[in-house]
């Protein structure tokens, strides 16, 4: 989001950012909490009628706490149109929050809520009146592209792309791997680990990578495996789909807004998931043809159509060409 931030300052000139403070250390939440505060207060002071404000993590827990920014400045009586990006499926939500009545209440603060998955659109608006839109999750797709393979395609083991730690399966991944033993895992998911990860010599674990690196390694593999309790919109399928990656994904929460049984594998359990891999192993032909789908299919997340949502919800009309 922080770099998403940038890209619409970019685009909107009347777009001003205000960065939270990192939080990511120990005591770091109540850090957060007091740095929302000041936020708080600070836009108090510079808001004027007709300014709009964005927040970005909405809905994240301890995360910059941006709950706790708009309840201070409706209860010091600005009244500002306040837009909420919430990242989170509803059981994630529910688990940070306890309640629906709370996130309710939380929701109802703001005046806008943008997501981005109709599932979530759908949970949302069994809870609450306020106005909700959906989008895409972006790709920024000048940099996440496919490279020419230096492979060829049927003569190599397959390679499998997992990224991110956040409402994994890792039991159900275990399971996988065990059952998949003659293709490559690369697994990206920081410093949530899986204790399969040492245990197998075609499994390759990777805790941090700057953004340079794994375009590198997105641009190796064949295939983006997710295998996932719950997801919104997510930046690894999206900028793995940019790259070529076919997708072999869990049918879970709002995937089918991103996923087609073109470009993708909708699995249930299992076998679904080791029949699909087996395949794209197998059949290279099958394997190039959803690539190519993928890749037509990626051209609904551009940014530009995000920045030019973002521009409708804040009453800022696109630019004439």
């Amino acid at each position: 989001m922080a770099y998403l931030s940038q890209e619409l300052k970019a685009a909107i000139p009347d777009v001003r950012l205000v960065r939270h403070i990192r939080q990511g250390y120990t005591g770091g939440r109540y850090v957060g909490w007091i740095y929302a505060v000041f936020i708080a207060l600070y836009l108090y002071i510079v808001l004027r009628p007709g300014d709009k404000v964005c927040l970005m993590e909405y809905m994240s827990g301890h995360f910059a706490r941006q709950d706790v920014i708009v309840s201070l400045l409706r209860k010091w009586k600005r009244r500002n149109f306040v837009l909420g990006i919430i990242h989170l499926p509803l059981s994630f939500l529910q688990t940070l929050y306890g309640s629906v009545e709370v996130i309710s209440k939380k929701i109802a603060l703001t005046d806008h809520i943008l997501v981005f998955g109709n599932q979530l659109k759908r949970d949302i608006h069994q809870l609450t009146p306020v106005p909700i839109t959906f989008a895409h999750h972006y790709a920024e797709r000048a940099y996440y592209r496919p490279t020419p393979n230096p492979y060829v395609i049927g003569q190599r083991h397959l390679h499998v792309l997992c990224i991110g730690g956040i409402k994994r399966n890792w039991r159900l991944l275990s399971e996988i791997v065990e059952r998949c033993r003659n293709i490559e895992f690369h697994l990206c998911v920081g410093d949530t680990m899986p204790g399969l990860a040492a245990a197998y010599p075609h499994v390759h674990v990777y805790k941090r990578l700057d953004e340079a690196d794994l375009l590198t390694l997105m641009q190796r593999c064949d295939v983006n495996l997710s295998v996932l309790e719950d997801t919104v919109g997510s930046n690894a399928i999206t900028s793995s789909m940019a790259v070529g990656l076919v997708q072999v994904v869990s049918r879970i929460g709002s995937i089918d807004d991103y996923c087609t049984t073109r470009d993708s594998f909708l699995c249930n359990g299992l076998n679904d998931y080791v029949c699909a891999l087996q395949r794209l192993s197998e059949e290279s032909g099958v394997l190039e043809t959803m690539r190519q789908a993928t890749l037509e299919a990626a051209s609904r997340f551009d940014k530009e159509k995000f920045i030019h949502t973002f521009r409708d919800l804040i009453g800022i009309p696109s630019e004439k060409k």
